[in-house]
């Protein structure tokens, strides 16, 4: 059920961990994916803003004349201060998406674990629930406690007044432990 990803996994098999679907939605791939496009577009922004301060510093061929000459110098001198905040901040979004990323991979890794290890105690408790019933007459079935069909208790209903509670007690030994519980697959 599970597949060679442990964050990828069949759609319902969560319920056995009692829960409605994957705990760690998302696509770590994709989120790298756009840390890369705007570490990209950092990297445009810091590149414009070295042109534009080299434009700005220069005079020579580069020197304005006229009236409007000091506004526009002014204007282009503030010009690569907020290209500049423009990159720190794609830069600054780039290096948080790539942290989320990494966080949510292992974050899908534990899941997966988790699931793998839910699965199978499901899976052990559900062959010695099957050894067990298989044990019981068809009317001493109904007796299993649900959700706790492996507890002392219910063997002890289900067995109560009948002599095969001998039998019947050590095919509750391999699946008692294996029952989970979710809290602590997390």
């Amino acid at each position: 059920m599970v597949s060679a990803d442990a964050g990828r996994t069949v759609v319902g098999a969560w319920g056995v961990l009692e829960l409605d679907g994957d705990p760690t939605p998302g696509d770590p791939d994709a989120v790298r994916a756009m840390a890369v496009r705007l570490r990209t577009q950092a990297e445009l922004a810091e590149s414009g803003t070295a042109r534009l301060r080299a434009i700005a510093g220069s005079g020579g061929d580069l020197a304005m004349a006229g009236d409007y000459a000091s506004l526009f110098t002014e204007a282009l001198v503030e010009l690569p201060d907020g290209l500049a905040r423009l990159a720190r901040a794609y830069r600054g979004c780039g290096d948080a998406l790539f942290g989320f990323a990494n966080g949510l991979t292992e974050a899908k890794i534990r899941a997966g674990v988790a699931l793998r290890q839910g699965l199978d105690a499901d899976d052990r408790y559900r062959v010695a629930l099957g050894e067990v019933r298989a044990l019981l007459p068809p009317d001493r079935e109904w007796l299993l406690w649900p959700r706790a069909e492996l507890s002392e208790g219910s063997i002890g209903a289900a067995t109560a007044m009948w002599d095969a509670q001998a039998c019947v007690s050590p095919a509750t030994c391999s699946g008692t432990w294996s029952r989970h519980d979710p809290r602590t697959l997390r």
